[in-house]
Parts: structure tokens; C-alpha cells; sequence
């Protein structure tokens, strides 16, 4: 089959008249996904930056969209099948009828579904085979955002339904061979789908390989009971009963259950819901999920996992939907709550939760069967044929729901977990609801619903105050909420002051009971754990505050990846972290105090180990600059001078970077003092070099001068090469600064005989670059653009993409000078790509000033008006307005 100008359903590809397109850098290439997939409708600027960047997108993520859609339009000009317009406030994709790959694919699927409607099943079975080739590799390939990635979940699905429909055809018209080899290749990655499994089976009896139909049945049987606790569904025991052709069913036990209600029970109407809470905020797109999945009239039991931290309310959700809907389920409203996470209650078994329903719907306590299997088969023909509501509360496993589930059609169960219960959400007809923390405002409603809104009125900052410290925790807000409503005439200034103590913060959120003790609630969540993901858990909160990733967990635990990661799933599981960005994570600060307040040793070692990774991690460009600063904080409060010198120096390259001037001075005067306290000259040198660059980004230069000279005569009392190089280079820089780019050239020179006397190839090569620098300033651009271009070679060589940002923007200022402004151009825009990918704002701006001269001298304004109000917001936004040598 031809393969189509313009593709989504693999690598994302456009076709010109010579080949693909060159679509550029991976954040660009999405920009185009984007408006693809929206093709013939306009994306407004926000949509696409939400699409591409996702919850945090830089500062200029505006100016760099105009940049990346600039560069786009004059790429896809060179096809004939696509074109992108500035229409309505937002951008259009235009491709022409039959060129966009996902558009046939979908064709070709209705035209397989019309054709199939009019009983021409050749026709279908020709269209959904071309409809499926044109999607048989990696969808959206090479591209990457959590829109992204979700769109291609979609799309994902969209063609495992396809799959399905194709094979069930093929089965009718007598076809197995057709089905074979593709179910059993979906099987392997779609392993709970009961309908490929029955296709699978039936296209290998089909086939002549009845023994292996009955192994792949056999599989799957063992799949779904080991790791689900569940059998096969009617459906697919069927079909292995047709394969074995013969094979009678064992008959049920149903006579005798119906003999025990009749003599011993009396139907009953059961309204067992609990009072609403009082005070409640409207969680309004939860309350409508509900309404969309419980309210319409269904043949089968609906079954919802309503999951969230402890205290987010859950339960004040389910109890006050359920009440409010009761009329829906007139057969009756069952409660139980399972206490799954209650540290003072040993989980309910299904046993006993069994016992407690049939009880409540009218089954005498002698009658009750003591067989399990028999107490299940009683309570499903109680219910059989009626309409019925289960609110199973505070549910820790599937194995003690699943039992409990209404049978008849039109019945409902909502479930609260702290867990999203996968084995129970993985069932037919069931959905899961996950529920967060409030927002601010809604934090506010529920304070002003319990306490006026005079009262709140008339403290605006203490409310704020409440509101910050609990954090959006329904239950902590509650808690807040009573203790004022107990006590009208104290401010609530005062109770703020209880909250803005850590140390007081949890004994101020005692409601005084189980369920609203906030310390005790988040307990039973930790009673959960296992004990490797407990140990993490109390790590976690004893060290500093740092967004949690894989490789964190791994460093504070001492395991490999794919440990780490079992171990963030089991604290996700049961919300003990938060997401907090993409595969980013974090833990809520009441959790984190409440499991600080129960540690008394032991965590010493896993810190130290989380600090040296951190510290080791940045020298890779790794760790986020926020999480150092953190870290930095924390050796500071606990004494940790070693490590609070060395996270310092970390932090030189992305507080430089990103311009953050006042932040580098304030982080090295603390190394400066730690390193006095240790006596540790080298430290001290290091801390002052990392001052004095901070010093000159604010133009302190008489501070700057006197700290570098000062470790300049550190380093050469101490003789340390490599120190001595850096001292050299700071000073090269604050010359440079002040235009005395001929002192400027003397210290890097001296810095490249030092590298290579150490045989630093990495420390050349950044030598190399800033002599090319001086070079140029000095009016010897030949000779600074070869400089330049050795430096280059090297970090290409050693894939140092900081390294090359830095020197593609040096090698276009010397092409500048020598008046090659194309290839100038070229070098700037690779530098800006390169600066976009490493998050580096004000190196950015810089290059994008000097983009946007070049721009202009080349007659290109578009391009040089989106560089130069790109590089002027950046600016602005950062408080610098100098470039940086």
C-alpha cells in the first residue's frame, strides 16, 4: 500500500516532492501533531500550548510557539498536501482530501461498517483490511506531551476496536486464518479482553489447531483468576465449550439457596444511607460523571470506584449523591463500610459484609448460610430482580467488593477507595472517579457554607492563611471549619497561628475521633504499605521538598528502576503522592508532616544517599533547579555543610543560566560560611567563584573582582588544575563583561593550557569557545569562528548539547563579523533550539537578539519580529536586559 504525504498513524511525517520534510526538533514536530490531529478546525494559541507544553510551560512558551509555527509554514510550503493558517486567534491544519493518513483510516472504517450493514461482506472485509495497514506501526511516533501521549491512547483504542470488528466478520464468513495470527499478536498486549481471547480461540479451532485454542483459553482462564480473581464471562466459556463439542455445564445450587430465603426470611427495603455531611461543596464534574454513568437505564449493574487520598471526601460525595438519587433505586440503599484503611479496625471481610446485607435486606441471622459460596448465591437471588444501590465505603482491596456487587440490571454500586481497586475497575461495566484536592476557591465556599460569610469576611488574610496550610484537604477544612463554628468569639487569626506553626499544624487538625483525627487517617494509608514502599514513604518526608521521580526513590531506597517504580505505583495506589507534571511526583504537606511526626531514627543514611544523587545527577544536567535549591535548604537547617557546598556548585550552571543573579549570590554566601565552618579551602574557593558570577550578572563588578581574585589564590596555593581553570574563567568572564575582551582572552588561554595539562577534553572545548568569543570582539572573527568550531567538534563528539547551545550561538556571532549571515542564521537557530530543549531562558534570549538582527539584515521581518518579542518577554520576565559573554 502507497504510504500517504502526510502520516500520524506512525513516525509523524510530512512528504514533499523529494522525500520527507525535515520537520525539526521534537517540541516542533508536536506543535504540527497538534494541529493535525484538529485538522480543519483552528486551535486558539492557548489550546496548542496546553497541548504541547502541558501544565507548566515556560515563561515565552508564546513566542516560542510563533517561532516553531514560522519555521513550520515555510517547511510544509514544500508539499502540496498540507499548509498551515493563521484563522480566528489560532492556527489551521489544511490537507487536501485523501492525504492525511488517520482521515483514510477512518474512512475506510465507516465505509467497512456500511458495507457490513448492507450484507456485503467481502467489501467490509476488503475495507477494514486497508483501513488497519494504514495504522500497523507505533502511532504519533516521535513525538511526545501528556495531550500527546493520552491522543495516542485514544487512537490506540480507536484501532483495537477496528481489529475486533474485522475478526469477528472473518470468523462469521468462515475466514479463521485471517484472525489468527492478529489476535494472538493483540492478545499478548491487550490480555484481559475476552472477546480477542474468544477470536483467538475460535481462529485457531477454525483453523485445525484445536489444542492450541484450548491452551490460549486455558492462559487466559489462569490470567484473569491469578490476577484479577475473576472467571472467564459466559461468552468465552461458551466458546471453549463449543471447541471441546460436548462438554455439558455444571448445574447451580440455586434450588437450595431459594429454600433457605423462603424459610427463613422476609423481603425487605433497605435505607441504610448515613446523613450527608453538612457543609458540603459541590464537586460538580464528579457529581455530573455520576449522573452520566448511574442515571441512564441500563440492562446490566453499573459498578463505580469513586478513589482519593484519605479525608478528600469520598464518602461525603457518595453518601450525598446516593441520597439525592434514592428514588432511582427503589428496591432499597445499602451501606457497609469495609474499613479498609482504618487503623482502628481490622478490614471487613466480604464474609462478614456479606452477613451484614443479607441481614439488612431481610434474611433472619439464623438463616444466613455459613458456606461462603452459598451466602453469595443467597444475596445475588435476593436481588436478582431488583433495583437496588451498594455505597461500599472505604473498600483496600477488590477481593472485598467483588462478592458484594449487585446482580440485577439497573442496580448500582459506588465504592470509596483510597485505591482505584484495578482489579474491580478492570471488570465489564465498571468506571473509576478520582477525586483531588479543592481548589482555593472551592476551599473558601466550604469554610463560608459552615461559618457565614461575614465571619469570612471580615478576616481575609487569616482565611487565606487556613486555606494554604490545609491544603485543599477537604477533611482538614472541616476540621478548621467545626473547631470555629465551636467557638464563635475566637478569631479565626488565631487558629491560622495554630496552623502557620508545623510543629502545632496536626494537633490543630484533631477532630477528636477516628474519622476525623487527620493524623490517624493518614495512618491507615501507611498501615497499608508494604514495608519497602513504608521506608520510602518515611525517606520521603524527612528529607527535603523535591518532586519525586524514579530515579529519586531509586537513589533514597537503594534498588533498581524498575523497583522504584513498583514502589511510586503502591504510594500512587492509595494517593500517598500526587502527581505533580509528567512521570513527576510529590507528597501533600500534611501527609508529609504526619508521617514525619512518627519518625524517630533511621533516616540519616537514605538522605545522605538522595543528596549525593542530586548532587551527582546535576553534573549530568539531570536534576530540576527547584529540587537543589530544596536540598540546599535542608543541608542548611540539618548541618549538613559538605553537602550544602556541593549542591551550591551544582546550582552555578542553571541559576546562571536562567539569569536567577540574586539566587546564585544568596545560595554561595551560605557556602561561602559552610565552607569557613569546615576550614575547607577548596570549598571556599569553589563558593566564591560561584559569588563572583553572581556578582556579575549584577553588575557588582568591584564584588565580583574581589571574591575571583581572592579564589584565583586559593586554587594556586592549593594547586588543583582544574580549580585553577575555573578561577581563570570566571575572571575571563567578568572582563568580558566589562568589553576588556584582551584580559578576557589572556585568563581562557590560561584556562586551556591548565585543561589540557589535565587532559580535561571538555574543559578545552568550552575554552576553545570563549577564545573564539574574544576573538571576534577583538576583530579576529577568522580566527575566533575556528575556535569556535574546535570546541564544537569536541562536544558534538561527546553529545554535549549544553556545550553546543553555548557554541552555535559564539560561531554565529563570528559569522556575523564576517558577514555570512546565512550561515549566522543557521547557527542561531540551532542554538535556540538547543537553549528551548534545555530550558535555558535568558541564554535564549540572547541568541534570539542576535537571531533577530540577522534576520533583519537578511530582509526575513517575520522571523526577526517573533526572535527579537520572544527574547524581549524572556527578558522581562526575568529581569535581565543584558547579554551574557
Amino acid at each position: 500500500m502507497t504510504t500517504l504525504p502526510v502520516r500520524l498513524l506512525g513516525p509523524v511525517s510530512v512528504v514533499g516532492p523529494t522525500g520527507a520534510l525535515p520537520l525539526g526538533p521534537a517540541r516542533q514536530r508536536s506543535v504540527l501533531t497538534v494541529l493535525l490531529l484538529s485538522v480543519g478546525r483552528p486551535v486558539p494559541t492557548s489550546e496548542l500550548i496546553d497541548r504541547v507544553w502541558g501544565d507548566e510551560p515556560p515563561p515565552a512558551s508564546d513566542q516560542a510557539l510563533r517561532s516553531y509555527l514560522c519555521r513550520l509554514r515555510k517547511i510544509v510550503e514544500r508539499s502540496p498536501a498540507v499548509r498551515l493558517e493563521r484563522r480566528d486567534g489560532g492556527y489551521l491544519a489544511v490537507v487536501e482530501d485523501g492525504q492525511l493518513d488517520l482521515a483514510v483510516f477512518r474512512g475506510l472504517g465507516q465505509r467497512a461498517r456500511a458495507a457490513l450493514r448492507d450484507g456485503r461482506h467481502a467489501a467490509a472485509l476488503t475495507a477494514f483490511g486497508d483501513a488497519l495497514r494504514h495504522a500497523d506501526g507505533p502511532l504519533l511516533a516521535g513525538v511526545a506531551s501528556s495531550w500527546l501521549a493520552e491522543q495516542r491512547r485514544l487512537l490506540e483504542r480507536e484501532r483495537h476496536a477496528l481489529a475486533l470488528e474485522r475478526n469477528d466478520l472473518a470468523l462469521a464468513v468462515g475466514d479463521p486464518g485471517l484472525v489468527v495470527a492478529d489476535a494472538l499478536g493483540r492478545l499478548g498486549d491487550e490480555p484481559y479482553d475476552e472477546r480477542l481471547a474468544g477470536q483467538a480461540v475460535l481462529g485457531l479451532a477454525g483453523v485445525g489447531r484445536t489444542a492450541e485454542a484450548l491452551q490460549v483459553y486455558e492462559g487466559v482462564r489462569r490470567q484473569l483468576a491469578e490476577e484479577l480473581g475473576i472467571d472467564p464471562g459466559p461468552a468465552l466459556r461458551d466458546i471453549q465449550l463449543r471447541v471441546l463439542q460436548g462438554v455439558e455445564t455444571v448445574g447451580s445450587v440455586a434450588g437450595r439457596v431459594t429454600g433457605v430465603l423462603v424459610s427463613g426470611s422476609t423481603p425487605r427495603v433497605p435505607r441504610q444511607l448515613p446523613p450527608a455531611t453538612r457543609g458540603f461543596v459541590d464537586r460538580k464534574t464528579e457529581w455530573q460523571t455520576l449522573d452520566q454513568l448511574l442515571l441512564p437505564e441500563t440492562d446490566e449493574p453499573s459498578v463505580i470506584v469513586v478513589c482519593g487520598p484519605g479525608g478528600a471526601g469520598k464518602t461525603a460525595l457518595a453518601v450525598r449523591w446516593a441520597r439525592e438519587h434514592a428514588d432511582r433505586f427503589p428496591d432499597g440503599q445499602l451501606f457497609v463500610d469495609l474499613h479498609g484503611f482504618d487503623a482502628g479496625h481490622r478490614p471487613m471481610s466480604s464474609e462478614g459484609a456479606l452477613r451484614s446485607l443479607l441481614t439488612a435486606l431481610g434474611l433472619e441471622p439464623a438463616a444466613v448460610p455459613t458456606d461462603q459460596a452459598e451466602m453469595v448465591g443467597a444475596y445475588r437471588t435476593i436481588l436478582a430482580d431488583r433495583r437496588v444501590l451498594l455505597v461500599a465505603d472505604d473498600a483496600s482491596t477488590a477481593d472485598q467488593i467483588r462478592r458484594l456487587l449487585p446482580p440485577g440490571g439497573g442496580s448500582a454500586a459506588i465504592v470509596t477507595s483510597r485505591s482505584a481497586l484495578p482489579g474491580l475497575v478492570a471488570r465489564p461495566g465498571a468506571q473509576v472517579i478520582s477525586i483531588g484536592m479543592l481548589d482555593d476557591d472551592a476551599a473558601r465556599a466550604l469554610l463560608t457554607r459552615r461559618l457565614g460569610a461575614a465571619r469570612i469576611e471580615a478576616e481575609p488574610d487569616a482565611v487565606n492563611r487556613l486555606v494554604s496550610h490545609c491544603g485543599g484537604l477537604p477533611l482538614a477544612l472541616a476540621i478548621v471549619a467545626g473547631r470555629a463554628a465551636a467557638l464563635p468569639w475566637l478569631p479565626l487569626s488565631t487558629l491560622a497561628e495554630d496552623l502557620d506553626d508545623e510543629t502545632r499544624r496536626l494537633a490543630a487538625l484533631n477532630g477528636g475521633e477516628g474519622e476525623t483525627d487527620l493524623d490517624a487517617v493518614i495512618a491507615g494509608s501507611v498501615a497499608a504499605l508494604s514495608a519497602s514502599a513504608t521506608s520510602v514513604m518515611t525517606w520521603l518526608a524527612a528529607g527535603p521538598r523535591i518532586r519525586i521521580r524514579t530515579s529519586v526513590v531509586a537513589a533514597l531506597a537503594h534498588v533498581s528502576d524498575r523497583q522504584a517504580e513498583e514502589i511510586i505505583r503502591e504510594l500512587l495506589t492509595i494517593h500517598l503522592l500526587e502527581p505533580d507534571g509528567p512521570r513527576q511526583f510529590r507528597i501533600h504537606e500534611l501527609v508529609r508532616l504526619a508521617v514525619r511526626s512518627h519518625i524517630a531514627y533511621g533516616f540519616d543514611a537514605a538522605v545522605d544517599r538522595l543528596l549525593s544523587f542530586l548532587i551527582t545527577e546535576s553534573h549530568h544536567g539531570g536534576s530540576d533547579t527547584d529540587d537543589l535549591l530544596a536540598a540546599l535548604a535542608y543541608a542548611a537547617e540539618t548541618g549538613r555543610d559538605t553537602a550544602l557546598c556541593e549542591l551550591a556548585d551544582a546550582l552555578e550552571r542553571p541559576l546562571g543560566s536562567a539569569g536567577r543573579w540574586p539566587e546564585l549570590v544568596a545560595v554561595n554566601d551560605r557556602a561561602v560560611l559552610a565552607a569557613s565552618r569546615l576550614d575547607d579551602a577548596h570549598h571556599r574557593a569553589v563558593a566564591l567563584i560561584g559569588r563572583g558570577r553572581g556578582a556579575i550578572g549584577q553588575r557588582d563588578f568591584d564584588s565580583a573582582c574581589a571574591d575571583l581574585t581572592d579564589a584565583l589564590a586559593l586554587a594556586d596555593d592549593l594547586a588543583e588544575l582544574g580549580l585553577r581553570a575555573r578561577a581563570h574563567r570566571a575572571l575571563a568572564r567578568l572582563n568580558a563583561h566589562q568589553d576588556r575582551f584582551d584580559l578576557a582572552l589572556h585568563h581562557d588561554e590560561c584556562g586551556l593550557a591548565l585543561h589540557r595539562q589535565r587532559g580535561d577534553v571538555l574543559g578545552q572545548a568550552h575554552a576553545y569557545n570563549a577564545i573564539g568569543w574574544h576573538l571576534a570582539h577583538l576583530e579576529l572573527p577568522a580566527k575566533g569562528l575556528e575556535s569556535c568550531r574546535r570546541g564544537l567538534d569536541i562536544f558534538i563528539g561527546r553529545d554535549d548539547r549544553p556545550g553546543q547551545a553555548l557554541t552555535q550561538d559564539s560561531i554565529g556571532y563570528a559569522l556575523e563579523r564576517l558577514r555570512r549571515d546565512p550561515e549566522a542564521r543557521r547557527a542561531y537557530q540551532a542554538g535556540a533550539d538547543l537553549c528551548r530543549d534545555l530550558g535555558w531562558q535568558v541564554t535564549l534570549a540572547n541568541t534570539l537578539q542576535r537571531l533577530a538582527g540577522v534576520c533583519r539584515r537578511l530582509g526575513d521581518t517575520h522571523e526577526a519580529a517573533a526572535a527579537q518579542t520572544e527574547a524581549e518577554v524572556i527578558l522581562r520576565l526575568t529581569g535581565r536586559h543584558i547579554l551574557e559573554p
